[in-house]
């Protein structure tokens, strides 16, 4: 079972990351470069307010039916046609709470109409990881893979298109949605299908005595989805609403660090995506896990402190390296939105687990508490420093969610904590250390240092056994 799951977790990385950097570097950054910080950052600011209500598309039941289905396969046939019905009724509410908000908000004739297309975008999105929480509840793992990325690959080639060709006339922000919106659409009709064609199940019997006791099981999901966006997606609403005339720019910005750091988390919530059933299988058989939870652990230590090493020495390069309009004063928040990596990894990991072991009142607590921490911190820290108060509420808040969740974990389980595991990661952090300020003694340039330095911290992870080669090769 362990040996199937990491296979699996082994290409569902590699297909993405193959593809998702392409999107990342070669579209994404190259929008906001073309269109320039501010109008992206009229885009961030309305993607993460359409983002923040995304929860009523599920109410909690793509994490609920991954859940269930792991624990009994006939859950899929029996109930999906109606779990489809429910996300048909959820969607209307979506939209027609986004818009209403938007109008009290005094949302600007754009902002709508940016709005529009970003809340469709979401719905098509939700079909995707409806039809993905499926796959991987049953082990479907090419499939999830698949679709992890199919999407991608149209956005990216319609982007291609629009921007590296002169047949469409001057990009704007609009077409980049609407180039999603078109990829998102292909995306969402064929996981369906492949859902009702290997899960066996017909679309859609509404029934809506039936489904009231399904909406019920997966409302504390819902609450844990709602808690958890809040906290993560809050920070672009409020430097509209607390920045005046520098709102957008300010938001392009933290997009423009906030971006790497979303290309990197793309392997804890992959990692994650895979663990959540698994852990909920062996839970419920009272089989071990330690094995698997703590091979996790290194896979975060060998990837997370080189990553750090790097934006610590390298950040003005990078920035400058990547953005047309950047400058010193993107530096500070860049860095503290980077620092984020190692607890956002710690929460996909020990946030699943909870999830698996179904202590989503934990979760919920400690992400109210957190939210609160966020609000707070970004109310007194915006007005002033904008982009940098937003980065300065992020890792504060990211912290003390890893840490509370790491903590009860640690607390309530038989984990079999591994003192030489700290004591592997704290020579791993002394020597890479060493390397990288020795590399920095010499004046070729700094693209090669990376080079170097990464070349040695993957060898040096493989020598500790961070990363356990002899593990993988019998994957």
């Amino acid at each position: 079972m362990a040996q199937k799951l990491f296979r699996s977790i082994f290409f569902l990385v590699l297909i993405n990351l193959l593809v998702k950097p392409v999107w990342i570097f070669g579209i994404d950054l190259h929008v906001q470069n073309v269109v320039g910080a501010e109008d992206y950052g009229l885009y961030f600011i309305v993607f993460n307010f359409s983002f923040l209500f995304h929860v009523l598309l599920d109410m909690g039941i793509h994490q609920f039916t991954n859940r269930e289905v792991a624990q009994d396969r006939r859950f899929l046939s029996e109930q999906f046609a109606k779990l489809f019905a429910i996300k048909g009724l959820l969607a209307i509410i979506y939209f027609a709470v986004s818009f209403a908000l938007a109008g009290i908000l005094g949302f600007s004739f754009i902002q709508k109409k940016l709005l529009f297309f970003l809340v469709i975008n979401q719905m098509l999105l939700s079909l995707i990881l409806f039809s993905r929480s499926n796959f991987t509840a049953m082990q479907w793992y090419a499939w999830d893979a698949f679709f992890s990325v199919f999407d991608r690959v149209l956005s990216i080639l319609l982007c291609v298109l629009l921007l590296y060709t002169s047949s469409f006339g001057t990009f704007e922000i609009m077409d980049f949605v609407y180039a999603q919106t078109i990829a998102l659409t292909l995306g969402a009709l064929f996981s369906l299908s492949v859902v009702a064609w290997k899960g066996e199940v017909i679309f859609p019997r509404l029934e809506l005595k039936s489904l009231w006791p399904l909406i019920y099981k997966s409302l504390p999901y819902a609450l844990v989805v709602l808690l958890m966006t809040i906290y993560t997606r809050i920070d672009a609403v409020m430097l509209e609403a607390l920045l005046d005339d520098s709102a957008n720019l300010q938001a392009g910005i933290y997009a423009a660090a906030y971006r790497i750091l979303d290309a990197v988390n793309m392997i804890p919530f992959l990692l994650a995506s895979l663990l959540i059933p698994y852990f909920a299988k062996q839970l419920k058989q009272q089989a071990d896990f330690q094995d698997v939870l703590w091979h996790a652990v290194s896979l975060m230590i060998s990837l997370a402190i080189p990553f750090l090493l790097l934006i610590y020495f390298f950040h003005a390069e990078l920035i400058d390296l990547m953005y047309t309009e950047g400058n010193p004063s993107w530096y500070p928040s860049f860095q503290l939105l980077m620092f984020c990596f190692p607890f956002v990894f710690i929460s996909y990991l020990f946030g699943g687990f909870l999830t698996a072991a179904g202590y989503l009142k934990q979760i919920s607590v400690f992400a109210f508490i957190t939210i609160g921490l966020n609000i707070a911190l970004n109310y007194f820290l915006i007005p002033d420093s904008g982009a940098l108060g937003a980065a300065i509420a992020t890792i504060a808040s990211q912290a003390l969610m890893a840490i509370a969740q790491l903590s009860w974990v640690m607390r309530h389980w038989e984990t079999d904590f591994s003192w030489k595991l700290l004591l592997k990661t704290l020579l791993y952090f002394g020597i890479l250390l060493i390397v990288i300020l020795l590399l920095n003694t010499f004046s070729f340039t700094w693209l090669l240092k990376i080079a170097i330095f990464a070349l040695v911290a993957i060898l040096l992870s493989v020598a500790l056994r961070l990363l356990n080669i002899k593990k993988l090769i019998h994957l």
